[in-house]
């Protein structure tokens, strides 16, 4: 890993990243607000998961995850779970991983709402920006979304 200086950059750079991890979840968990989203984006980001779409751009992914929050998945508490952070050796991009547990409600088809718990993980690639780590690509690869009641009935 090289020196010291390398190794507190190093530090440095991973407690970064997963405050903007951190801050991702914040900001779904408010109705994915696009200012705090947009705030971690990079200008030319792309954000993608099956099922909510493929968006391009810090202003387009901000206002459609937006939408998201007003029409789909209209209360979300997020925890975002043990992120591993891979860098370049420069220190200027990194991969990240990390696995969620999501209690959400979700506004169904026929406008009623219903509580979910939903597991998912995510794949994304930051980018070292003058303002700070920003989210250039990521992927929510969703596994698991199960309905409140159903998860309790499997129980009894």
């Amino acid at each position: 890993m090289g020196t010291l200086e390398h190794k507190v950059a190093w530090l440095v750079a991973l407690e970064d990243i997963r405050r903007v991890i951190a801050l991702y979840a914040k900001a779904g968990d408010d109705k994915n607000n696009p200012i705090a989203m947009a705030a971690l984006l990079a200008e030319d980001a792309r954000w993608a998961c099956e099922g909510f779409g493929e968006f391009s751009g810090r202003e387009n992914i901000a206002r459609e995850l937006a939408q998201v929050g007003r029409d789909r998945i209209v209360w979300s508490l997020h925890f975002p779970v043990a992120p591993i952070i891979d860098f370049a050796e420069d220190l200027n991009t990194a991969h990240a991983f990390w696995w969620l547990w999501e209690l959400a409600t979700m506004r169904e088809e026929d406008a009623s709402e219903a509580k979910h718990w939903l597991g998912a993980t995510y794949d994304c690639d930051f980018i070292r920006a003058a303002d700070g780590w920003k989210i250039k690509q990521l992927t929510l690869n969703i596994k698991e979304v199960v309905p409140y009641a159903s998860a309790l009935q499997r129980e009894t």
